[in-house]
């Protein structure tokens, strides 16, 4: 049965609470190290961290972790010996023997599933038991969502009353919580199953923010990053959307005196909402005019737009959150202390103080000096991206104010056209809070007749006004100096100093990121003005508040002083390392160097140099000596570890994951092109080597082609003679070889040229066939001469006269003769380098031979006819 508004209205410490107290009470907290679990934990007083509580009571906390994108230390060191492992056969029972179970099914929807098998378990076990037993009271706590309300039909009257407790039975889930408003019926169902013996309590509980925020943080950190614009859904851009919301402390609070002092059994269901609605508009103005200095950065979206603006930070079940819109109040907690009342400039101050201290969030601001070229501005730049801090260049911060003034300029001026048609008169009476802006393009008259809106309109047009007065004025004094100051002179000091004052004490460089300036102020006066001693050496009045963030002159005085130190030999080194152009880009020519360095100089060697003002002030400098072989890596380590780690936003892990798999995606690309790479240079040289190949190939065809004319050229006299005087004999010397087939064809064939040779021994009848011919038919001559003259006398003159023709034909063979032994020789000369032995007997033999043949052919021819 829901419980009425005037039992709701009693006093936690007046309800009844009829279990018996135990010194030390065993609770185990599902996700322990979640968002909400580990609010939870704290509140309750720990066993081995507290020795006493008021309550009288002290808790031994169990708990299962949550694989979390960021990983709790704290909680993990706190209780390490009483984590639960999921993996271990124990963990089940370990759970059932604790007084206390608190499950969490909103953070995630694993829990949903784990809380309904330990209810089931836990169940079995008290039936198990017998009902007169020792068996304590056991009591399960359900911590719900608002997401199972999502779909609650509720009046469109103005005047409709809010939800509260006592509508529970009327709540419509949204369709992706169907399962947790089943577990819910069910919670709620088992203590009347097991009474007295099982208590039973769902507590739902609005959208919890402050400290490191869950839902809402993706608000937080697009205000603390100073964002162009924060996203926020509204269905309709005429109609506010209200979400449920409670201070985390407050809900943690809550839990923690329901659990020390349980509700009556006639109460199942609590809402631990704030009793004041709130819309989404109005919790993110708050936040960005806290957090970025400018509550004009909300912007109203669609989903699709929302989704894909947000870099990833709104996730499905964000969505589902920020589409909400009930107007819900407790009952039961009607009378809690809530922290947060009225003030949204108090709320906004100590949730923007939450929000860094619990992230570690904290502002770096360093000044670097040092001579000109000794790398001060890559160290700047360095710095202020490894620490994620604003750099500031003295030179350029006039221009970067002036952009500034005429971003705001625009964005009052629109802001005021959207309401240049309210009457704030008419609503000045009117006692409410509400929204700080209006939504973009919303001029419909019932929306800015809405009650919510009239004293906030009247705010912020008002302050806009002024505002708006006094940077048209600025900018135009700007302006006007800009365009008097040549590009070549120097800038005046007031100027710049006055521009910097205001960048230094914005939100961002003050007290969110912090800054990193590249080279100034310049002395000991210039830094006393823009740092007054007033910031290093508060009042006690200013000693004594709580919130010093809201002291911008306080909270822009610097942390770190870093000196560089080098000799002017190093100096002009790098100067003559430079190209022309990033010489004359960096005032580091020759001329320019060495005027920038005397005046470097000419300030260090007095006692009026930003060193001995900050030693002053209690901030030792940093030296950092430059070498002549160091590294702007090395000197960055250097201040690294003076300084120490960067205070960022850490990331998660599903960033890191997106790191990794994005590096192992461009790792895996670059080995690709590499691959590619190398195929290519691979064909390429492939198809340079067979270009080169065939290059080769037609030149060494046309040398071949060249070589071959010129054998042809050269070989015709030699064709002409081998064929006339060698191949006629040699054809027929074959032919004739083919004929006989001799046992030994060579020396056949030689024999055969030997003998058949036309212009060998034509004389010899032993070796020509011709002389044997020739002397046949001398001899058949001489004959018949003979036998035609009878007488002695006539024969005796024949003979004489045939003497003399013999005579004269033997001397012509003799010749021959001699001329052939001579060109015998010259071949035995060269044949003797093979077979010299061979040779000379077979010429001795020959030689043996034409001689007796010579002789017998001479005494045949001297005998009478």
């Amino acid at each position: 049965m829901a419980a009425t508004e005037e039992e709701g209205a009693a006093s936690i410490e007046n309800v009844e609470n009829t279990e018996d107290e135990l010194t030390i009470r065993k609770i185990f907290i599902g996700h322990v190290n979640s968002y909400q679990g580990k609010a939870i934990a704290k509140r309750l007083p720990d066993f081995k961290n507290h020795a006493s509580s008021i309550s009288g009571k002290l808790y031994e906390i169990y708990g299962s972790l949550q694989v979390s994108d960021e990983v709790d230390n704290e909680v993990v060191e706190n209780y390490a010996p009483r984590i639960l492992d999921r993996k271990k056969s124990s963990y089940w029972l370990s759970i059932l023997e604790c007084e206390i179970i608190v499950y969490d099914i909103g953070m995630h929807n694993s829990q949903v599933v784990e809380a309904q098998k330990v209810l089931e378990m836990l169940e079995a076990k008290l039936k198990a038991c017998e009902p007169d037993s020792n068996e304590p009271v056991r009591y399960f706590i359900l911590i719900s969502t608002p997401m199972v309300w999502a779909r609650t039909v509720v009046e469109s009257d103005e005047g409709a009353a809010p939800l509260t407790e006592a509508d529970y039975r009327k709540r419509r889930a949204h369709p992706c919580y169907l399962k947790h408003q089943y577990l819910e019926r069910e919670v709620m169902n088992a203590q009347n199953r097991h009474k007295g013996r099982l208590r039973t309590i769902v507590i739902c509980p609005g959208v919890t923010y402050g400290g490191r925020n869950d839902v809402l943080h993706y608000i937080f950190k697009k205000a603390f990053y100073n964002k162009e614009s924060i996203e926020i859904y509204q269905k309709d851009r005429n109609e506010l959307n209200y979400i449920p919301m409670i201070y985390i402390n407050d809900f943690a609070q809550m839990i923690s005196n329901v659990i020390e002092s349980f509700p009556p059994e006639k109460i199942r269901y609590l809402l631990a909402v704030q009793p004041n609605p709130m819309s989404l508009k109005s919790f993110a103005i708050v936040v960005a005019r806290t957090l970025a200095g400018n509550p004009m950065k909300v912007k109203i979206c669609t989903k699709d737009e929302i989704l894909n603006a947000s870099e990833n930070l709104i996730s499905q079940r964000v969505y589902h959150y920020l589409t909400l819109n009930l107007k819900m109040v407790p009952t039961y907690f009607q009378d809690f202390p809530f922290t947060f009342s009225d003030d949204l400039e108090e709320m906004g101050n100590r949730l923007a103080d939450e929000f860094r201290r619990e992230r570690n969030l904290l502002p770096i601001k360093i000044i670097v000096d040092g001579p000109p070229c000794s790398g001060k501005t890559t160290l700047c730049r360095a710095l202020a991206e490894q620490y994620e801090v604003h750099y500031i260049d003295p030179k350029s911060v006039v221009y970067n104010v002036i952009k500034s003034l005429e971003q705001k300029i625009e964005e009052a001026k629109s802001y005021l056209n959207q309401t240049r048609n309210f009457d704030a008169a008419e609503y000045m009476a009117e006692d409410v809070e509400g929204d700080l802006d209006l939504p973009a393009g919303a001029e419909s008259a019932d929306f800015l007749r809405q009650p919510e809106m009239s004293v906030e309109i009247v705010k912020m047009t008002d302050s806009l006004r002024e505002q708006l007065i006094e940077w048209e004025a600025e900018l135009t004094d700007l302006t006007e100096y800009m365009q008097s100051v040549h590009e070549e002179d120097e800038m005046d000091f007031d100027y710049i100093k006055k521009c910097l004052v205001e960048i230094l004490s914005s939100k961002p460089c003050s007290e969110n990121q912090g800054y990193v300036i590249d080279d100034f102020p310049f002395d000991y006066n210039q830094a006393s003005e823009i740092f007054p001693t007033s910031l290093f050496h508060p009042s006690e009045e200013e000693e004594e508040e709580d919130i010093p963030q809201n002291m911008y002159t306080y909270s822009m005085k610097p942390t770190f002083f870093i000196v560089l130190i080098a000799p002017d030999e190093i100096l002009f080194k790098r100067a003559m390392s430079l190209t022309e152009k990033e010489a004359v880009e960096t005032q580091n020519t020759e001329e320019q160097l060495i005027a920038r360095l005397s005046k470097y100089r000419e300030r260090t060697e007095e006692d009026v140099t930003c060193t001995y003002f900050f030693s002053d002030n209690d901030i030792t400098p940093i030296i950092i000596k430059i070498t002549a072989d160091m590294k702007p890596e090395q000197v960055l380590e250097q201040v690294k570890r003076q300084i120490g780690a960067p205070h960022i936003y850490p990331m998660t892990r599903t960033q890191m994951d997106q790191i990794a798999k994005s590096e192992l995606k461009a790792k895996m690309e670059k080995e690709q092109e590499e691959r590619l790479r190398r195929e290519q240079v691979e064909r390429d040289e492939i198809a340079a080597r067979e270009e080169k190949l065939q290059d080769w190939t037609e030149k060494f065809e046309r040398l071949k082609r060249q070589e071959q004319d010129m054998l042809e050229s050269k070989s015709l006299p030699l064709r002409s003679y081998l064929c006339k005087y060698v191949l006629p004999t040699l054809t027929e010397g074959l032919l004739k070889v083919a004929e006989v087939k001799p046992e030994d064809p060579i020396d056949y064939l030689a024999e055969y040229l030997f003998r058949c040779n036309p212009t060998g021994r034509v004389l010899d009848p032993a070796y020509s066939e011709e002389a044997k011919r020739l002397l046949l038919s001398l001899d058949w001559d001489a004959e018949q001469m003979i036998a035609k003259q009878g007488d002695e006398e006539s024969r005796a003159d024949s003979l004489e006269c045939d003497d003399s023709f013999i005579t004269h034909q033997i001397d012509a063979k003799s010749s021959y003769i001699a001329f052939k032994r001579k060109h015998k020789r010259t071949q035995k000369s060269e044949a003797s380098k093979t077979s010299s032995s061979t040779d000379s007997v077979q010429g001795s033999i020959k030689q043996k031979s034409h001689a007796s043949t010579r002789n017998e052919t001479k005494s045949e021819m001297r005998k009478p006819m």
